[in-house]
């Protein structure tokens, strides 16, 4: 380090005693301040944004639950020709007799990594649940079946399979939660006839849906069915005569819908109106719907699962 001119007349002036101290005390400060430097470069502080560590790990997620899924699925349908798939996914393979031929058609299949289990050096485990629906031949029943795997990954990127899958229950039934859509809507309100024109046009070829959504809504006709009726309206609260400008009432209609077979699919659809120049138009279909949250959740019996 250099001394300024300015401190060399302070150094002189206050005497030599003092001066070792103060150069001493200098010279400490630039030798922490140097080691702090080289201590930030050989160790530099983790600047991973959350943001990045989040994906990692949900990439990492969905590489597991797709690796369990080809594993279960390379299982269930592996025959004699197909038993270096098999190898490649399980450990001590060479006990299983595969048959000659596929025993099961699969399809539907879908996976939930959602245990994780315990960490070693470079690897990390995952309790995947895989669910499939199963078929014996072409026009069989199907049966919904569900498989526990599970997966190591090493080094981040590389999953195997820890044993063989164990069939598992069905997730549990869960609870059925009450909506809130307390008021009733009459066919012969004009609000009626706004939904049922929605309806239609969204879901058949007929034309003019623009006269029923708003200009940001983002919706456009589907065309899927020949026809579509509006079986019931639903509204979370009264519907006032002359709605403010802006003002957003939200709707529940059950919907019955007919195909081009007069096979009929029912539908429902949680809608956000909101009203311009004091007449309602469909904003938005809903995510998830309203409900009652004052309304105490019930289970479902274990049976209907």
């Amino acid at each position: 380090m250099q001394l300024t001119n300015t401190w060399r007349r302070r150094l002189t002036t206050t005497g030599l005693g003092s001066a070792k101290v103060i150069v001493t005390i200098l010279v400490i400060c630039s030798v922490i301040s140097g080691a702090s430097t080289v201590w930030r470069w050989v160790f530099p502080p983790d600047v991973t944004p959350a943001a990045v560590t989040a994906r990692s790990v949900g990439n990492q997620t969905a590489m597991v639950e797709s690796y369990a899924i080809d594993c279960v699925t390379v299982l269930l349908t592996a025959s004699t020709s197909r038993a270096a798939e098999v190898a490649r996914c399980f450990p001590n393979s060479t006990d299983m007799a595969l048959p000659t031929t596929s025993p099961l058609i699969v399809s539907a299949q879908a996976a939930s990594a959602t245990f994780v289990g315990q960490t070693a050096p470079d690897v990390e485990t995952y309790g995947v649940i895989v669910a499939v629906t199963e078929q014996s031949y072409t026009n069989a029943p199907p049966v919904r079946s569900y498989y526990q795997l599970p997966v190591s990954v090493y080094a981040g990127g590389a999953p195997r399979a820890m044993a063989k899958p164990a069939r598992r229950d069905p997730p549990p039934p869960g609870v059925d939660v009450s909506l809130d859509y307390p008021v009733t809507i009459t066919n012969d309100a004009a609000l009626a006839a706004v939904i049922s024109g929605f309806i239609t046009c969204y879901l058949t070829d007929a034309a003019g849906i623009e006269r029923f959504v708003t200009v940001d809504s983002g919706l456009g006709p589907l065309r899927a069915y020949s026809a579509a009726t509006v079986s019931s309206i639903r509204a979370q609260q009264p519907v006032p005569e002359a709605p403010a400008e802006a003002a957003e009432l939200r709707v529940w209609v059950t919907v019955s819908a007919r195909a081009a077979d007069y096979t009929t699919t029912p539908l429902e659809y949680p809608l956000t109106l909101r009203a311009t120049g004091g007449a309602w138009s469909v904003a938005g279909i809903d995510t998830v719907p309203a409900i009652d949250s004052d309304a105490p959740a019930v289970p479902v019996a274990t049976g209907s699962r």
